[in-house]
């Protein structure tokens, strides 16, 4: 998370030539969903053509302790997998 953003990269590993879906959660509502399809140059070779990565803005937070989740969901079942958890103070 930085300057609004949480960012990062998400593939799967069955399927690297299809973008992957990165789900956002504040305090355990999901608030956006966002394709995991943007070249990253230090993934290209790595993970097939590097198009794995990921931007979503943070939406304006209430004042307090957040907690912030990023999920990515498998291919095969849609089932969620946690790639990231912070808490962060609005």
């Amino acid at each position: 998370i930085s300057g609004g953003y949480v960012f990062g990269w998400a593939a799967d590993l069955d399927a690297l030539s299809s973008p992957v879906d990165v789900q956002l959660f504040i305090d355990g509502v999901r608030v956006q969903t966002a394709s995991a399809n943007l070249m990253r140059g230090d993934l290209t070779g790595f993970l097939g053509d590097g198009r794995h990565g990921y931007q979503i803005a943070m939406p304006t937070l209430s004042s307090g302790l957040h907690e912030v989740d990023v999920y990515a969901a498998d291919s095969s079942n849609g089932q969620l997998v946690s790639i990231g958890s912070r808490l962060i103070q609005g």
